[in-house]
């Protein structure tokens, strides 16, 4: 089974929203900070809706406004509105490659595609089709995001995520341990990997004879939204029976 992907997955993009634009003290600008600031009371209040409209205001009065869009595009991808989440991020990096950004905020620009990607990916109403395309994007996102920001937690772990879809499962374990190297007290990581070394066990037993199918991945995780991980003492039987056939 594919590691779970619900709204934790939002993790992977930094969920703390910029402090307000500089202003030069003009009604527009003042106009703009207002609405800038009710966008983050209402973020932290978790009220979304109004925090996106309150972001989509300020771009009203300042439509290259960078962390504006960096914001929407977070706020976004909790509504799980990925497609609207994916254009805010696109914006932000055109605008950053316009200026002479940091390696991070490119870093962040990046890493939000492909969050937003997941999303689009994880949409039980998305064609077959599109699935390869969409995961192969999403990789390449997250591979940008390990070459600006190589000890980046949140890139190794969409590149775990994007590599699991592909079933390109020994690169994914290897993200998903990088990960855990960075973050060790991370249990939705630790649980992804988990999910790669089930899938892995399955697909050798397969190979062996002893299961006449394997499983397709699942896509449709609305029933799994409120699911929260657990603590597990011990190694699992699947890393368990992996370690004693190498």
């Amino acid at each position: 089974m594919i590691a779970v992907y619900n709204e934790d997955t939002t993790r992977l993009y930094d969920r703390k929203l910029d402090q307000s634009p500089d202003a030069d003290g003009t009604e527009q600008d003042a106009q703009a900070r207002s609405w800038w600031d009710a966008g983050l009371r209402h973020f932290e209040n978790g009220e979304m809706e109004q925090s996106a409209e309150c972001f989509l205001t300020v771009l009203r009065y300042d439509p290259e406004n960078r962390p504006a869009f960096k914001n929407l595009g977070v706020v976004y991808l909790h509504l799980r509105r990925f497609a609207e989440a994916k254009e805010a991020f696109t914006r932000q990096l055109q605008l950053l490659k316009g200026s002479k950004p940091e390696r991070s905020a490119l870093a962040e620009a990046h890493l939000g595609i492909g969050s937003a990607l997941l999303g689009l990916w994880g949409q039980p109403e998305m064609r077959e089709s599109e699935l390869h395309s969409i995961s192969t994007v999403a990789y390449a996102e997250f591979s940008k995001v390990l070459e600006l920001e190589p000890n980046s937690s949140g890139g190794w772990v969409g590149l775990g995520i994007a590599l699991h879809i592909l079933d390109r499962l020994d690169e994914a374990e290897t993200a998903f341990r990088r990960a855990l190297d960075i973050d060790p007290g991370n249990l939705l990581v630790t649980e992804r990997l988990r999910g790669v070394l089930e899938d892995k066990l399955e697909k050798r037993l397969f190979e062996l004879g002893y299961l006449s199918k394997l499983n397709r991945p699942i896509r449709d995780f609305s029933p799994y939204e409120n699911r929260q991980p657990i603590e597990v003492r011990g190694t699992p039987l699947s890393e368990t029976i992996i370690e004693e056939r190498r």
